[in-house]
């Protein structure tokens, strides 16, 4: 993992990004050489059927004479396959959780634990769409979790054995100068250590850190959404639920997800608050709106120099609300130091800056969005799911 920093670091020094780009992180699988890895990526492949399993092994010992040596001797159907899928999810997830993007770049049997991780986190979906992209070098497998066939970001060398697989991808670099199928196969002295292949895994990367988030319908101008948080669904105001936020004041995960790319007018933020505690009416009130901004965690606060809070009524219930230009979101896009990957809202919290107490937090009746200026939830907005 170290020489892959070394050289990623030193492949964006004159990239913007490079100011985006926090410390690398190992999520480990715990293989025990290249022939049990061999043995477990086809395991997991063949969902446990052995005898297939050595089906597939003879047929690729038998195009590769020089691993042969490797097997003799080793009892690998007394192997346990070591699953340390529970442990990547939470560091993925607590990395996530933190505003970050997670690229994950997996090698050999890692493809098989990256691609169940992308599953288990979208499948249903417990995290920000785009949050977690792979990067795939040398993959037994026949995909890459996230990618449409054909577009997946992935690196193989073509004297490197592990193509010959079932179905899985072929190899994409046309280098066989790179010693034996078993050498071919390392990551740092064949896939990091030569040009061809180096160039287009740090390419991968970068590509993944820069991609735009998808979504698979996005709001258009005068579309308003109510939003539900980890901390509960509020639903509309008046129906008799309330929701308190989590630690340090936040609500977190609002649920539709979107881009604030997908703005043109602006936004309209309204929240219905729950209490005494002057949101809305005290002039210290704010919103403290995080995005997942390139891989950092950014946040800005409403209402801005020159706006107010205004107040609307739904279902009898008083809720306030504020504006953000489109061209105060502009201007944070062009002065913030990774302008190329798109904003996605992560937190909100509400409440009044207390200069005596500190923040007084409010719970919420409902939360909504708008996009464009002045757009308000009505009787008719359909509360969140």
């Amino acid at each position: 993992m170290k020489e892959l920093e070394i050289k990623f670091t030193d492949f964006i020094k004159q990239n913007p990004i490079q100011d985006c780009v926090n410390p690398f992180r190992l999520a480990y699988n715990h293989g025990q050489g290249w022939p049990r890895d061999l043995y477990e990526s086809v395991l997991q492949r063949t969902e446990q059927n052995v005898s297939l399993v050595w089906r597939i092994l003879g047929d690729i010992i038998a195009t590769s004479i020089d691993i042969t040596e490797f097997f003799l001797g080793t009892n690998l159907n007394s192997l346990f396959l070591i699953d340390d899928l529970e442990e990547h999810l939470v560091k993925y997830t607590d990395e996530i959780s933190d505003g970050n993007r997670v690229i994950a770049v997996a090698h050999s049997q890692g493809n098989l634990y990256a691609n169940e991780a992308h599953n288990l986190l979208y499948n249903p979906a417990i995290v920000p769409p785009g949050s977690f992209r792979i990067i795939s070098v040398a993959t037994p497998a026949g995909f890459v979790a996230g990618y449409e066939q054909g577009e997946e970001l992935y690196t193989t060398l073509q004297g490197d054995l592990i193509h010959l697989f079932p179905d899985a991808l072929d190899w994409n670099i046309p280098d066989t100068d790179c010693g034996s199928s078993w050498e071919c196969h390392a990551f740092v002295k064949s896939y990091l250590n030569r040009s061809a292949s180096r160039s287009q895994i740090m390419e991968h990367i970068v590509d993944a850190i820069t991609a735009p988030i998808e979504l698979e319908t996005g709001p258009r101008e005068g579309d308003v959404f109510y939003l539900s948080f980890n901390e509960g669904n509020p639903g509309v105001p008046g129906d008799g639920v309330t929701i308190s936020p989590a630690q340090f004041f936040h609500f977190n995960e609002p649920r539709p997800q979107f881009s604030l790319s997908d703005t043109i007018g602006g936004l309209t933020i309204t929240a219905f608050p729950v209490g005494t505690t002057g949101f809305g009416q005290d002039p210290n009130s704010h919103i403290g709106i995080y995005v997942l901004a390139c891989i950092d965690l950014f946040a800005f606060s409403l209402p801005i120099s020159g706006s107010t809070f205004s107040a609307t009524q739904v279902n009898g219930v008083t809720g306030y609300y504020v504006n953000a230009p489109q061209q105060f979101l502009d201007h944070l896009a062009e002065d913030f130091t990774c302008p190329l990957v798109d904003w996605v809202i992560t937190r909100f919290s509400f409440g009044v800056l207390d200069p005596e107490v500190g923040i007084r937090a409010t719970a919420v009746d409902a939360v909504a969005v708008g996009f464009g200026q002045d757009v308000l939830p009505t009787e008719d907005t359909p509360p969140p799911e």
